[in-house]
């Protein structure tokens, strides 16, 4: 057949087709209403499970149109793409999500957003985000790291 019961690492099993093609088809055919209440379901069994990773309870969060409680999940799982180099990926992660970024943070996160798709080589997309982050951390009267008070400051 083309799903198979895969041992993965951790007390439980995971069913997988066999080919992506196969799992992209089934998952396509099946309306969204159904594909969300299924990543929801999935998120609340995986969210009570201490050893899930961030990212995979991320994934399905997300699926299901819970961007609130996926959001603090996804900025973890942006910064450590980034420490692992995975800036394309990292981007992702905080586009997915910006949305749901207010407050104090937003600018820092808008500044990571832009360094993140400048390292992964998109530098187009960055500037944008750049510029705004800048603006609204000055606006928070965090100096810019190129201002002469900023450079005061440090010595």
């Amino acid at each position: 057949g083309d799903v198979y019961k895969g041992q993965v690492p951790g007390p439980w099993s995971r069913y997988r087709f066999r080919h992506a093609l196969t799992r992209e088809a089934v998952y396509e055919d099946m309306i969204e209403p159904r594909r969300e209440a299924l990543h929801g379901r999935a998120a609340d069994v995986l969210a009570e499970r201490p050893e899930t990773a961030a990212i995979e309870l991320c994934h399905h969060l997300l699926a299901d149109g819970r961007r609130d409680e996926a959001a603090p999940l996804a900025l973890a799982a942006a910064e450590a793409a980034e420490q692992a180099y995975a800036y394309v990926e990292a981007a992702e992660l905080y586009e997915k999500v910006l949305s749901e970024v207010r407050g104090d943070s937003r600018g820092s996160v808008l500044c990571r957003l832009g360094q993140a798709h400048f390292v992964g080589g998109n530098s187009g997309r960055a500037r944008g985000y750049l510029e705004e982050g800048l603006r609204l951390l000055e606006s928070q009267g965090e100096p810019r790291a190129d201002s002469p008070s900023s450079h005061r400051e440090r010595a």
